[in-house]
């Protein structure tokens, strides 16, 4: 194989490999369902949590006006480069901040092994809800439910996705 074509055998490999340590790096997962964020501190589109100003959700982004971080379960130990289409995105301590400072569409974040930034490739969306629904799970209770005593009552639950450690619940009325 000559070397201009073994490059580009590399180049296609390694963007159909989809090395992004980030999960929902282009923000399409958004199992809350609301269109705009605005409590820092809490999770918005899912993995990405508001640390500051407003996301607003778009259908190929988000509108970022402010800063919003994602934690990553398992730090990488070799070295790592951060990339996003806009924005300034930040990788130290096990973590990913995209600051703005005026409202701007962000369409990916992505954080791989290495030190070049390779093109964004998306995941397919059931990977990506997988990997979300591992960390977050909005469930529906209706009437399957037992008593155990009479001060107790316990929903039966079909988680849809295992999770990676023990939830907490939250219950919400509609």
């Amino acid at each position: 194989v000559s070397n201009s074509k073994h490059s580009q055998v590399a180049e296609f490999a390694s963007n159909v490999s989809n090395p992004n340590l980030l999960i929902n790096g282009n923000f399409k997962v958004n199992q809350r369902g609301n269109t705009t964020y605005t409590e820092a501190g809490k999770y918005t589109v899912d993995r990405w949590k508001l640390l500051s100003g407003t996301v607003d959700v778009a259908e190929n982004g988000i509108v970022l006006n402010g800063t919003i971080i994602q934690k990553l379960e398992h730090s990488p130990s070799a070295p790592v480069v951060a990339s996003s289409n806009a924005g300034s995105i930040f990788y130290e301590n096990g973590a990913v901040t995209i600051s703005t400072t005026t409202p701007t569409l962000i369409n990916f974040a992505k954080l791989e092994v290495g030190t070049t930034p390779t093109p964004f490739s998306p995941r397919p969306h059931a990977e990506e809800l997988a990997l979300c629904q591992r960390y977050f799970q909005i469930l529906r209770i209706d009437s399957a439910c037992y008593l155990s005593n009479i001060n107790s009552i316990y929903p039966n639950v079909n988680l849809v996705n295992h999770l990676r450690i023990k939830p907490t619940i939250v219950v919400t009325t509609y």
